[in-house]
């Protein structure tokens, strides 16, 4: 949107069915629909502009972008949901159980149902999704054990006021709260979580782990880009680093911004 109005011609394509990346799959969570607002707005305006062309279900390999011919391009191919456990406090791949389902908040959004039984949520994120999550199965009648290092429920969101009222609505739906504890081991009918004080280990019986842990950018069309003879190449939100819709929003804006600047007056920013 900030390219195509400052005039450029602008190809958008969409790998999906619906334009909007993450935004449109948070929204479908209990309680975030309003979400949906950071990119109702800016479609709308794209598809007032003529100098602005968006093609679905396009999603592109290097040798298709290349054959465009549109020498300047921006990555923006997000990132995806660990599935081996790896998160701030642990950084090595977790032993899993063939037995055992493991989730990812990717396929919970995808529209993945947990399986009949307890559902474990180890949220190692710490930020807003886990509790989002849990909130969302609780109300969709699923059994809910929500397992945290932290002390409290997404403790990012005391900076927006929100997480007395997140915390209070897990208790109301009945979700079992388990804070201070790293989640150790899965196997086919239960989990090992251990004290981060104590060392103390707990076991709880569960027949869906999601893992709430770290995202992995999603990299390999940038990669395969890199040597081609292209004006330039940007990689930008959360392929270039995970993190809030917001951050995402704000490294689009400013590669836009940015884009055919003297690179000394960009660093003088």
């Amino acid at each position: 949107m900030q390219l195509a109005k400052r005039g450029y011609q602008v190809t958008l394509a969409e790998a999906g069915q619906q334009l909007g990346g993450r935004v449109p799959k948070e929204a479908g969570l209990l309680g975030l629909g309003a979400w949906k607002r950071v990119t109702d707005h800016r479609i709308f305006d794209l598809q007032q502009r003529a100098n602005v062309q968006m093609f679905m279900e396009s999603k592109l390999s290097a040798a298709e972008v290349v054959e465009l011919g549109i020498p300047n391009v921006f990555i923006a191919t997000g990132a995806s949901w660990r599935r081996d456990g790896v998160g701030r406090s642990n950084r090595s791949p977790m032993d899993t159980a063939n037995d055992m389902t493991v989730l990812t908040p990717d396929d919970i959004m995808e529209g993945i149902k947990p399986n009949k039984g307890p559902v474990l949520i180890y949220d190692d994120d710490q930020i807003y999704i886990g509790g989002v999550l849990a909130d969302h199965l609780a109300e969709a009648g699923h059994e809910v054990i929500f397992v945290t290092p932290s002390s409290m429920v997404s403790p990012w969101t005391e900076h927006t006021l929100e997480q007395p009222r997140i915390q209070k609505s897990l208790i109301d739906r009945g979700v079992t709260i388990i804070t201070g504890q790293t989640l150790t081991e899965i196997d086919d009918i239960s989990c090992a979580v251990s004290c981060i004080y104590s060392g103390r280990k707990q076991t709880f019986a569960c027949a869906t782990v999601v893992l709430v842990t770290e995202r992995m950018r999603n990299t390999a069309l940038y990669d395969a880009l890199k040597d081609q003879k292209l004006l330039s190449l940007e990689l930008i939100g959360d392929a270039a680093s995970p993190g809030l819709i917001a951050d995402a929003v704000y490294a689009g804006h400013m590669a836009a911004r940015n884009f055919e600047k003297d690179p000394q007056e960009i660093d003088q920013q």
